[in-house]
């Protein structure tokens, strides 16, 4: 399975995958795209990874695998994808949001966060702003600098 950058002609599966894992993909625009990762198995679409930068602070969302493809362990492989290239972007701290999958990122380093706290931080990301209920959970994770 290889991990690559998403390009505008994956808008349409991305926006397809996240859909049928009930996730946000209204938002979707090819500009939002440039720091999406994608994995593929050939040309087809296996999970999907996103981050909304602010400056060193990063929203980590739409992390999602096609369901023929789950329990294989690509989840946490696209999300420690997603921690190397935010490192790379010079992001020390990643956010996100959930409503479900809670115990997966706890397992991968995530802690509890104020959602206040988060939204002062990421205050212009529509995504955690406007789209993300307010049950959902916020989490946080300091990313090691010694990987800079």
């Amino acid at each position: 399975m290889k991990i690559e950058l998403a390009s505008s002609m994956d808008e349409k599966p991305i926006k397809a995958l996240l859909h049928e894992s009930r996730l946000v993909y209204e938002d979707i625009t090819p500009s939002l795209l440039k720091n999406f990762l994608v994995m593929k198995d050939d040309s087809a679409l296996v999970g999907v990874v996103g981050l909304e930068v602010q400056s060193r602070f990063a929203l980590l969302r739409s992390l999602a695998v096609n369901p023929k493809f789950r329990s294989r362990g690509y989840a946490a492989r696209l999300l420690e994808a997603a921690e190397r290239y935010s490192e790379y972007l010079g992001v020390v701290t990643l956010f996100m949001v959930t409503t479900a999958a809670h115990g997966f990122f706890f397992n991968h380093g995530f802690k509890s966060e104020d959602r206040m706290t988060a939204a002062s931080l990421l205050h212009l990301v529509e995504h955690f702003q406007r789209l993300c209920p307010p049950p959902s959970l916020c989490l946080i994770k300091e990313l090691e600098e010694e990987h800079f």
